[in-house]
């Protein structure tokens, strides 16, 4: 026998070599494609929530404050899935729908609807923070009537993923000229 090439045995293991490392480069490249397309619907989720605050954030700063005492009927009203509000023109609302895991968070207001689906994340739902000890609740009047609305918090399971904060006080209508000590229309030098 002579040593002028290799015997089938080697060749055998050179190509079984040849094979686990073709199947383990196969396996990691299927592992960074997961992992891409995981970071990506995150990443997609985070734009999702980012253009709800922006949409939901200015309609709901234009109507409020969202107080329920001294006799004045509240302008905002919700539960779990949907929040209705008084905004710029006519009434807004906030709506959550579809099954878990694709769930769309819907915003109609004065400009029209816009959905913004966010897939993968567990039961959505909206709770409401009191301004007064900052209590959340699963509806929106209270039951004390003497509360005001500090800010609508959207819920992933319990933990909140995006809070919308709504106003305080009313905004002024006028600006206040200490010189003359008088309330000059707003937008006056």
């Amino acid at each position: 026998m002579s040593d002028d090439g290799y015997t089938l045995v080697e060749m055998l293991v050179a190509l079984v070599m040849v094979g686990l490392a073709t199947g383990g480069l196969s396996l990691a490249a299927r592992h960074v494609a997961e992992t891409e397309r995981r970071v990506r619907g995150q990443h997609d989720i985070g734009l999702q929530l980012d253009r709800l605050r922006n949409t939901a954030g200015a309609d709901l700063a234009s109507g409020g404050p969202y107080a329920v005492g001294d006799g004045n009927p509240t302008t905002l009203n919700g539960d779990r899935s949907t929040v209705r509000y008084d905004c710029k023109v006519s009434g807004c609302a906030l709506a959550l729908a579809g099954p878990v895991r694709r769930q769309i968070a819907s915003v109609t207001s004065s400009t029209g609807r816009r959905d913004y689906p966010l897939t993968g994340l567990g039961p959505l739902s909206w709770s409401y923070v009191s301004a007064r000890d900052g209590r959340q609740t699963s509806a929106w009047p209270p039951q004390d009537r003497s509360d005001s609305l500090a800010s609508i918090a959207l819920l992933n399971a319990s933990a909140p993923i995006l809070v919308l904060r709504t106003p305080m006080q009313q905004p002024s209508i006028c600006t206040f000229d200490a010189a003359s000590h008088t309330c000059l229309p707003a937008g006056s030098p």
